[in-house]
């Protein structure tokens, strides 16, 4: 019969020397169960271990099992405690392995839900929003792009930039410059872009702002487009002119006059190539997009709107509308393009929408900001009025839609100011009053309530923030705070798993399915002394619930030191310290006062008593 060999560790074993000296309970015990250390132990004729090994139950606890192999086989002491050590941690790495393999079934179940999610049709009453709150810069700008919020703070006459990449945290982004009342900020393939007036201005590198140079110093940039293969930037130069007046005695005047000029460029950096385009009159370009492999730019005017589009530049066709451009704007949203604009007459018919670019229709509210979320947009509306201007109808607040026909009213804890909108989170900026909603999907067919963009599963989505403020004698001595937070804590009806007990498949009815529910909790947070304005301080296992396995997300608290403010001493005080003096030091004296003469001591306390009771 032929002798077949054990392999352990790999190598192929033929006496027990060898197997002691390659000793693997993990293997062996593997070896055991599946017949081959029998088969081995009989082929080689280790009958009194073959008894042995035989007489072993497989149904022994394991810990009992991996000792009697020891002892079967002569490991003993300090080899049989290093033997069953490494077992025990190969038996964790194991583990640990196949907790991996769970976890990234689960996340690809989830990404494949989440996909799933995203192409099936919503209704505006599924659309949902976790919402947090905070302070933070006072914006007066913001957009959003690539992978974070950007903001400008006018402050003291100067623009100051910040970033944030969740809204909530904000640092600063290197700029300073100047309040220029026409700034205006947004992303173009994925690059910042401050319009400073006549000076564009990138932030692209995240690092600093930098100027982009096209033309000289008479070229105004209003905006800059992204085709997909490159850059148009929309602007006029401006440049004299002049005109004879009077019949007799003529006089000639000189005027300044704008000119609409567009540059086109493959990089922002340049160079710049400007385009011959004939305009038809038109003095400057207010605004413009790229859409439906099409350029619409905008020139208004009090009286009338003319809009210009075409798929090359050099083939730019005009469209005159007989309603105001006075602050026309246009923006592109789920796939629609949207205009806005104020009507001198009316502002009945002051926004449209159109698929094609071709075709608008006519909607029924005013838009003056649009967000959009890929699958439906957010929009700061106004009910229009008759025979007023737009800014006189009444202001409605933010509103949701799928189609830019119908709405539904966002329910925010802020209902004016900046919107912005991120990977399934809407920041809204009012001054320094910040609230971020989180999307959530609300099913309305009891199958599932959790959210699609906020999966629940990183760190981050499961952290929350809070901000506590200090007066400067608690930031030095220390205090304790009491914080209220609202949460997402685990269900208590299915305990996280989204499914009702005894029901079969049928989704918990107190979540929704999703396992977690809104929940809030008064948390007691020790402040240290000595703490400075900026600290943050963490409080483990406070955050949102994690979903699954997940474990819940911490709790930072981020510090913020009162400046007290500075009192000069009259302030503290309305008497006049100087006078005061004065006054006693004239008491104190014999000539000034002769009751002194007589009697010092109740002369003085008399004068002083007197003075003090005047004051």
């Amino acid at each position: 019969m032929a002798r077949l060999p054990l392999i352990i560790n790999d190598q192929r074993l033929k006496t027990l020397e060898g197997l002691r000296e390659n000793f693997n309970l993990t293997e062996l015990l593997a070896r055991f169960r599946g017949g081959q250390l029998r088969a081995w132990l009989n082929c080689w004729d280790f009958s009194s271990e073959l008894e042995q090994v035989e007489a072993l139950s497989p149904d022994l606890p394991e810990q009992e099992l991996l000792e009697a192999l020891c002892r079967i086989f002569g490991v003993e002491g300090d080899a049989k405690d290093q033997a069953l050590t490494a077992f025990g941690e190969e038996q964790e790495k194991q583990e640990e392995q196949q907790r991996e393999v769970e976890r990234q079934r689960k996340l690809r179940e989830q990404e494949e839900q989440r996909k799933a999610e995203q192409t099936r049709p919503l209704t505006l009453d599924e659309i949902e929003f976790d919402w947090q709150e905070a302070e933070g810069p006072k914006i007066d700008l913001l957009t959003s792009g690539a992978d974070r919020f950007v903001a400008i703070e006018s402050e003291s006459g100067y623009y100051r930039g910040y970033y944030s990449y969740n809204g909530i945290q904000w640092e600063r982004a290197n700029l300073k410059c100047k309040n220029n009342y026409s700034c205006h900020l947004y992303c173009c393939n994925g690059n910042f872009i401050l319009d400073y007036g006549s000076t564009p201005y990138v932030y692209s590198n995240f690092t600093r702002w930098n100027r982009i140079e096209i033309g000289d110093d008479k070229i105004h940039i209003n905006k800059i487009i992204w085709t997909g293969d490159h850059y148009i930037a929309l602007g006029s130069e401006e440049y004299q002119s002049s005109y004879e007046t009077g019949t007799f005695f003529k006089k000639t005047e000189t005027y300044w006059v704008c000119n609409p000029i567009i540059y086109t460029s493959d990089e922002l950096t340049g160079p710049w190539h400007r385009e011959t385009v004939d305009l038809n009159g038109a003095e400057y370009i207010s605004d413009g997009v790229w859409f439906n492999n099409r350029l619409f730019a905008f020139y208004g005017t009090s009286d009338e709107t003319i809009i210009y589009s075409g798929s090359t530049l050099t083939d730019l066709t005009r469209y005159k509308e007989e309603r105001s451009g006075c602050g026309s704007h246009i923006w592109i949203g789920m796939g629609k393009c949207f205009r806005g604009h104020f009507t001198g007459e009316s502002t009945e018919d002051c926004a449209l929408v159109t698929d094609d670019g071709i075709h608008w229709k006519t909607l029924k509210y005013g838009i003056t900001q649009i967000a959009d979320a890929n699958r439906f947009i957010i929009a700061h509306l106004f009910k229009p009025q008759t025979r007023a201007y737009a800014h006189d109808g009444a202001d409605i607040g933010f509103h949701l839609s799928l189609d830019g026909i119908n709405w539904r009213k966002l329910n925010a804890p802020l209902q004016k100011g900046k919107i912005a909108y991120l990977d399934g989170k809407l920041l809204i900026a009012d001054g320094n009053k910040l609230a971020v909603g989180t999307l959530k999907i609300a099913h309305k067919d009891n199958t599932s309530s959790c959210s699609t963009h906020s999966s629940n599963t990183s760190t981050e989505d499961r952290d929350l923030h809070y901000n506590v403020e200090l007066n400067a004698e608690e930031a030095k001595t220390g205090t304790i705070k009491e914080v209220t937070v609202t949460r997402s804590e685990t269900c208590s009806l299915c305990s996280g798993s989204g499914r009702e007990s005894g029901a079969g498949e049928r989704s918990c009815t107190n979540c929704k399915g999703c396992g977690l529910v809104q929940g809030s909790k008064s948390i007691k947070v020790r402040i240290p002394a000595d703490v400075k304005s900026g600290a943050k301080l963490r409080i483990r296992g406070q955050g949102n619930a994690g979903r699954g396995e997940a474990q819940p997300g911490d709790l930072y608290v981020h510090i913020t030191v009162r400046e007290e403010p500075s009192v000069s001493p009259s302030q503290t005080n309305n008497t006049d310290h100087t006078t005061l003096l004065k006054e006693i030091a004239d008491a104190m004296n014999p000539l000034k006062n002769p009751a002194v003469l007589i009697s010092p001591a109740a002369g003085v306390t008399k004068a002083v008593s007197n003075i003090l009771k005047n004051k």
